[in-house]
């Protein structure tokens, strides 16, 4: 796998972190009784973690129709990346699951096929009930509609987000499946 020079960055600065804990740590052992793994495990640090945090970004092998006046969940069937169990391809393809809590930074983007009536929105839901971010536009050209919407939010355990879309031109509207643009939708986790 090739890094980009920010992710090389980000795993760089990763193990700085890492290695400054270790050290502070070791300092504390060197003076204490203790057996020398309780502090690292009474801070729930996981290495694996610190190196690829859970994160998960997740696509469609087809256009999916988009039915006129109907906000609909889009499906995925293509995991690009899935670190920690967050999207199952059989069970629930629409959602994204925080398998471990805190602080996510969520995404996605849909492409609708070329029209020039009516509206397109893209939201994010969270548990099925609430819209923690949206993006509403009035077409008024016969192009392509390309939208993203993203958000950070505070995930409890076993929270779920799905992309959902809408328009209302009168009559069925294609998400159309580009290779690496629609429909994406993507969650990496940021800290507690």
């Amino acid at each position: 796998m090739v890094l980009t020079p920010e992710e090389q960055a980000d795993i760089e600065e990763r193990f700085e972190a890492l290695e400054e804990k270790t050290n502070q740590l070791e300092k504390r052992l060197k003076s204490s009784k203790l057996d020398h793994r309780i502090p690292l495990l009474a801070t729930g640090f996981d290495i694996e973690d610190a190196i690829f945090p859970p994160a998960a970004r997740v696509t469609r092998s087809a256009v999916q129709t988009i039915s006129t006046n109907t906000i609909t969940a889009l499906s995925f069937d293509v995991e690009r990346f899935d670190t920690d169990n967050i999207h199952d391809n059989s069970t629930n393809p629409s959602r994204l699951t925080a398998k471990t809590a805190g602080k996510y930074l969520i995404s996605g983007n849909a492409e609708f096929f070329s029209n020039g009536t009516g509206r397109r929105l893209i939201r994010i839901l969270l548990n099925g009930s609430d819209i923690i971010a949206a993006q509403e536009w009035d077409t008024n050209q016969n192009e392509k509609t390309i939208m993203s919407v993203s958000t950070i939010w505070d995930m409890g355990l076993v929270d779920y987000v799905e992309l959902q879309v809408f328009q209302n031109r009168g009559g069925d509207l294609n998400i159309l499946q580009t290779t690496s643009f629609s429909p994406e939708f993507m969650m990496v986790y940021l800290g507690t």
